[in-house]
């Protein structure tokens, strides 16, 4: 990532600024014959969000979205903000995940 000239998520949103329809590749990956479709690829666009000190074990994968404190972010010594916690909800729903495996996979 040191070739990068900021962070994934600043790069990201300098690219969303220009309109959604820069991400051409991400559109790919979406099934446009199926509702919903604008909502998956808007949320694809976004920072994700992923309990990484959490997963410290494969059994985890199996498991169900954790509770809000389990995505406390071990880099930067913060917890998880309310707003994240609704996104990640709102993945989970969105895309029918039915384990932290699927999250991670998404």
């Amino acid at each position: 990532m040191q070739h990068l000239s900021a962070s994934l998520d600043k790069l990201t949103k300098n690219l969303a600024n220009g309109g959604l329809e820069n991400f051409k590749c991400t559109r790919d990956f979406i099934d446009t014959e199926h509702d919903g479709c604008d909502q998956k690829f808007e949320l694809l666009t976004k920072k994700g969000v992923y309990p990484y000190s959490y997963i410290d074990d494969a059994a985890k994968f199996d498991e169900g979205l954790p509770p809000q404190s389990c995505f406390y972010n071990d880099m930067t010594d913060e917890p998880l903000s309310d707003e994240d916690y609704v996104l990640v909800q709102e993945v989970w729903s969105t895309f029918d995940l039915q384990c932290l495996g699927d999250l991670h996979d998404l």
